[in-house]
């Protein structure tokens, strides 16, 4: 399983679609149930938030399907207000 800091964009052509720090759009197709409603990821109260995401990758044919496992909050360190 892989773990990055994204930053969600939306809800977006049938794809959870988020942007990591490059610049790069992470789009995922699946997500379990519990994270849309919780995370209330099909409105737009959570666009520009930054989530520490949890996810794997499943081989379909040709493409990588990315699913999203777990969504968290990040934690801010006390160092990074010095």
């Amino acid at each position: 399983m892989k773990e990055k800091l994204l930053t969600y964009k939306g809800y977006i052509n049938n794809l959870f679609c988020f942007l990591d720090a490059t610049g790069k759009y992470v789009k995922f197709k699946k997500s379990r149930k519990e994270l849309i409603e919780n995370f209330q990821l099909l409105d737009r109260s959570n666009i520009g938030r930054t989530f520490l995401v949890k996810y794997f990758m499943v081989a379909e044919g040709d493409f990588d399907t990315y699913i999203l496992s777990d969504l968290e909050y990040p934690k801010i360190s006390e160092e990074s207000d010095q």
